[in-house]
């Protein structure tokens, strides 16, 4: 069971965690705290979308809409440019007029976002009470009804020979998904998904890896550096469809 008081204080936790990281770029302009900022939001989604599946309704996703989807976007688009110069360092690519470019949006885009944070920590201050108020018990058996369509869904994309590599990457936010909800379980709830848990996590991992290289192949590169990458994103492609093989092996999904 899990209950609407555990429920409140998943939520509490999600908001305390995205008004630290606000607070964080706010004061230092910490790049990680967007990460933080982000998951935060993930975590929230994920149980919006289960609270709508188990009450039939969409009232959370039009909380979600309202208070979070935005800031989201926002926090977004700036580490995503993060990520990309991080990568492009990793991957030692010899782009500086592209790695330049992208450092001077990046300033431009925290300046804009620095001066939006103030608006939206004024939205979310009257985000509780809403939430608080739609929240009931959900049972054993809902919890693991959704459990089931989750993966069966997973498994659909999965046992697709090449899935297109939107389809991939919507596995990948699914697996997430997943993951915060039944992080956010008593432990006596997450022992029944454990078996599948492991190899869950390895499919996100292999299928963000995977993306990762897949979205810098398609910047402004040279084409010395997009052929590098075109050969890293075909192996990682086939590691995330391995990965895929041994999670549907491990979670019985026919």
């Amino acid at each position: 069971m899990l209950h609407k008081q555990r429920q409140a204080e998943n939520f509490s936790r999600h908001l305390l965690a995205l008004e630290s990281a606000l607070t964080s770029f706010q004061e230092q302009t910490n790049w990680e705290s967007l990460h933080k900022a982000r998951v935060a939001i993930k975590k929230i989604r994920a149980e919006f979308a289960l609270y709508d599946a188990v009450q039939k309704h969409q009232r959370f996703k039009k909380i979600y809409h309202l208070f979070f989807h935005n800031l989201f976007l926002q926090a977004g688009h700036l580490r995503a440019e993060v990520v990309m110069l991080d990568l492009a360092k990793g991957f030692r690519l010899t782009a500086p007029d592209w790695q330049q470019e992208k450092q001077e949006k990046m300033k431009r885009d925290a300046s804009l976002f620095l001066q939006s944070i103030p608006g939206y920590r004024h939205l979310l201050g009257t985000v509780y009470e809403q939430v608080d108020y739609l929240l009931t018990d959900i049972p054993k058996k809902e919890l693991r009804a959704w459990y089931g369509r989750q993966i069966k869904k997973l498994g659909k994309v999965l046992s697709e020979p090449a899935p297109k590599p939107a389809r991939l990457h919507g596995c990948r936010k699914r697996t997430k998904r997943i993951l915060y909800v039944v992080a956010g379980l008593p432990s006596g709830d997450r022992n029944h998904f454990k078996p599948s848990l492991r190899y869950l996590k390895k499919l996100e991992t292999a299928i963000g890896q995977w993306h990762d290289a897949f979205l810098l192949a398609a910047a402004a590169l040279p084409e010395k550096d997009k052929l590098f990458l075109k050969k890293v994103t075909a192996k990682r492609f086939r590691l995330a469809l391995e990965a895929g093989k041994k999670f549907r092996e491990k979670a019985d999904i026919r």
